[in-house]
């Protein structure tokens, strides 16, 4: 696979899970490679190393701070079990949490760096821009530039969240790019937005004490299980968070202090709202971050929100160049991966197997523990033969799955059942 026309065989534009994966799986089969990771600051300044959104801003930040809340959450039932009288929430240090998770971050990206050197992939910290079909351009932090060839460019640079076009915003908001970075506690908080993202911020942020609002456009968890999304907003209001619904911001002004006030305007009224916080949260979205590329330079086709056009091989229309992940239009994530599976199952469905499993929703504890191992199910076209056949282990919530008498499409509520 050498070539001794171009620098590399493969160069891939971002150090996220996709481009760190398809690096390490390339040099396996001989290719000779390199790739590229620069992280521009968000608005507030904050930045990161090797790792993409995933380890420094993403699931793994996060997954620290679903930890730390539910730790702090059984803490607070000790006394019911027997433990002494104890206050969990006012005794959360939010800087020693925070310390927690940048020294993992950085413990990580630092492997990761290593693990490119073991296995020979040339790591460049630095911007990469494409200005010819098989030639990279990198700028460097201190202004240098260099110029590489490659014969595959692969495109991995992912998405960044949105900002609303409001008077405030973005000096005095903060997003997922900011949070896990932040010294101080948040405080007074407004989250906007009704994604899983701002509702799962939210709930971490409400179990360490925080007073808590969250502003919505319309409904929270548009596209997912109503029904499910109604238990989740019961959940959290009896757990004293706020909602503000179908509300938008107009401009956020900044107090004496560091309070902004937020003004914002409910569906219903003519008038405009205010509020004082600590801290806005947005959590609105996310684009794709391919303007800096010069994709329009060598004709390589995008959507008008920079999402890259891909084929199924995730090849691009420019021959050598390819994209994967967030930044590729319409590439299925896993909630598109599990409608495009539907789909192949309905068929079957509707050719007469209407014992096949076509949808497995869950609300509880441990949510992605319990539905990791259903996913073989889907794989191997389960039915519900198959689930009732089973042996359910108890007690445990997964068990609920386990010779389950209602449906989804019965509009009934799903009951637990008993021993």
């Amino acid at each position: 696979m050498h070539t001794h026309k171009c620098d590399y065989d493969f160069f891939v534009i971002g150090g996220g899970c996709g481009g760190l994966s398809f690096a390490q799986e390339a040099c396996q089969f001989g290719a000779k490679g390199a790739i590229a990771d620069f992280v521009y600051p968000s608005p507030q300044g904050n930045k990161w190393g090797l790792g993409g959104t995933n380890l420094n801003v993403g699931s793994i930040a996060k997954k620290f701070m679903h930890i730390a809340a539910q730790n702090g959450e059984l803490h607070n039932q000790y006394v019911n079990m027997g433990y002494g009288d104890v206050d969990q929430k006012s005794n959360h240090e939010w800087k020693k949490l925070i310390s927690r998770i940048q020294n993992y971050i950085k413990n990580t990206s630092w492997q990761y760096k290593i693990d490119l050197q073991n296995q020979e992939v040339k790591y460049y910290n630095a911007f990469a821009s494409i200005i010819e079909k098989n030639k990279i351009e990198l700028k460097y932090k201190n202004g240098d530039i260099e110029k590489v060839t490659a014969k595959f460019i692969i495109i991995a640079v992912g998405s960044r969240p949105k900002y609303l076009d409001v008077e405030g915003s973005p000096q005095h908001v903060i997003t997922s790019d900011d949070l896990f970075q932040q010294e101080n506690p948040p405080n007074k908080t407004l989250i906007v937005g009704a994604s899983y993202v701002a509702l799962e911020t939210a709930g971490f942020l409400n179990s360490f004490g925080y007073n808590v609002s969250v502003m919505v456009r319309s409904k929270i968890l548009r596209g997912f299980d109503q029904e499910i999304a109604s238990k989740i907003e019961t959940h959290y209001k009896n757990h004293g968070i706020r909602f503000i619904k179908y509300s938008t911001i107009n401009k956020i002004v900044l107090q004496i202090g560091s309070d902004k006030k937020v003004y914002y305007k409910k569906q219903e009224q003519s008038y405009l709202n205010e509020e004082s916080f600590d801290t806005i949260i947005l959590a609105i979205g996310r684009e794709a971050q391919t303007k800096r590329l010069n994709l329009d330079k060598i004709n390589l086709k995008i959507k008008n929100n920079g999402k890259i056009i891909c084929n199924e091989d995730d090849s691009t229309s420019v021959d050598g160049i390819f994209a994967i992940g967030d930044c590729v239009y319409k590439r299925p994530m896993l909630g598109s991966t599990a409608k495009k599976q539907v789909n192949c199952q309905q068929e079957d469905f509707l050719m007469g197997n209407r014992n096949l499993l076509v949808g497995l929703h869950y609300l509880g504890p441990h949510a992605g523990e319990v539905v990791q191992g259903y996913a073989l199910a889907f794989l191997l076209n389960g039915t519900k033969e198959d689930f009732d056949k089973a042996a359910g282990i108890h007690p445990t919530s997964s068990e609920e799955f386990i010779g389950m008498k209602q449906f989804k499409g019965s509009g009934k509520m799903a009951k637990e059942s008993g021993c």
